[in-house]
């Protein structure tokens, strides 16, 4: 059931927003770390370094961004095999 004006949002209220905004969105499997999950691999495609990230997630080590750090390589990796000259001359 849905909040009323005054009442606390619960966890459940959220992930149930979040579900429904989703599917209503076309966005499957729509929950909260799925935003962190964005943010942290944008975070990095922008420029933002492993270290930066580190403190932006508020993780304790580096361990813990290795995940999204080699997402974002690889998309960077894609990325300049596509856009690269040097890869257009087909050596």
């Amino acid at each position: 059931m849905p909040a009323g004006d005054g009442d606390a949002l619960t966890r459940g209220g959220l992930l149930q927003l979040l579900y429904s905004l989703g599917e209503r969105a076309g966005v499957p499997d729509c929950h909260p770390h799925r935003f962190r999950h964005t943010f942290a691999i944008q975070f990095l495609r922008n420029g933002a370094s492993a270290f930066d990230l580190q403190m932006a997630l508020g993780h304790e080590s580096l361990e813990m961004c290795r995940r999204y750090l080699s997402l974002a390589s690889s998309d960077l990796a894609a990325v300049h095999r596509k856009a690269s000259p040097v890869s257009a001359w087909r050596l």
